[in-house]
């Protein structure tokens, strides 16, 4: 019913918010709406359609596998953790409803991701060719060097693409919607077509920061807390939430990062933490997303470590400090 009053009227703002409620509707209806009990080999249900337990598994299994990959020894330390096991666990098992909702939703106005139009959208990334052409071996060794199964690829576009299509339908027009380049001329959601930019240098920066009671910042920096190196964790935290900028913002343009680095430095005088976050490729598009999602992420990171000592920490001050390459230049914050 929601989605059928959508399409018969619903105006920009509204329906620029369906596809978060849509995404995160089992953050509001609590992921325990979906678990199953202990008597079924299923550990979810969403909305009739069952997770398997070997699905969870096998996700968890190539998710762990691409961050061991990329991180290596690093990231022993935090998966030595039952506790962070625990969670990560649970992130793999909320991305797996997410995504479920997401194709049901689709599913639901006849939307659908073909495998020819993975294919097209494969051949067609710049990061896969070489002299303007598909490069099959290119592609196979940066899939590998990213922790990727072929298979998994493939299937990581197809929600993404799917999430892109779902946005685009439920967004309708408003008055000076044309104005944003995200939106057509007749105010559709749509992802910026890139494919006659050249291919530049870019380059972004990001900050955020999170103040806490002087005892929590002392805490953090003396390596007091029961859950381990906060910083180490937070650190990991923003360079995966970049790679991972198009999962949670729709029109993103999903991109082969060559470098993401993210810093944390204990400001006390403030009672502070102060995040910057920096992302680089050689791209048709920019990466001020991914450094803001990085920075924000990482602070987030360091309040979900510490809420259980100070829940009155405040996350605030995320923005772009520069950014350079690409059409606009460079551009640098007062």
């Amino acid at each position: 019913i929601m989605l059928e009053r959508i399409r018969e009227g619903s105006q920009g703002p509204w329906a620029m918010a369906i596809i978060a409620l849509i995404v995160l509707s089992f953050v509001f209806a609590g992921v325990g709406s979906y678990l199953t009990s202990s008597g079924t080999t299923a550990v979810a249900t969403v909305n009739g359609e069952e997770i398997s337990a070997q699905e969870l598994e096998r996700a968890y299994q190539n998710q762990r596998a691409q961050m061991e990959s990329q991180y290596g020894e690093s990231i022993a330390q935090l998966f030595s953790s039952e506790q962070y096991l625990a969670d990560f666990r649970r992130n793999v098992l909320d991305r797996l409803i997410a995504e479920k909702l997401i194709q049901q939703q689709a599913a639901d106005i006849g939307l659908r991701v073909s495998d020819e139009q993975i294919r097209k959208a494969i051949v067609q990334m710049p990061e896969f060719q070489f002299g303007g052409q598909f490069d099959n071996e290119r592609f196979q060794a940066i899939l590998r060097q990213n922790g990727f199964q072929v298979a998994d690829f493939r299937d990581y576009l197809r929600v993404q693409m799917t999430q892109n299509q779902l946005s685009a339908a439920l967004i309708f027009t408003g008055p000076n919607m044309t104005q944003f380049t995200h939106l057509d001329d007749q105010g559709r959601a749509q992802m910026v077509d890139v494919t006659a930019k050249q291919v530049t240098s870019r380059q972004a920066t990001a900050e955020a920061r999170i103040t806490m009671l002087p005892e929590t910042l002392a805490m953090i920096n003396e390596g007091r807390h029961s859950k381990g190196d906060v910083l180490a964790v937070a650190r990991i935290a923003g360079i995966q939430a970049a790679k991972k900028t198009a999962d949670l913002i729709p029109l993103c343009h999903p991109l082969m990062l060559t470098s993401v680095k993210v810093e944390l430095e204990a400001d006390s005088e403030n009672s502070q933490i102060h995040v910057l976050a920096t992302c680089k490729l050689a791209g048709k598009t920019g990466v001020e997303m991914e450094a803001l999602t990085a920075a924000s992420v990482a602070a987030l990171t360091v309040y979900d470590m510490c809420k259980a000592v100070d829940k009155g920490m405040v996350v605030e001050s995320v923005r772009l400090l520069e950014k350079q390459g690409g059409k606009s230049g460079h551009w640098k914050a007062d």
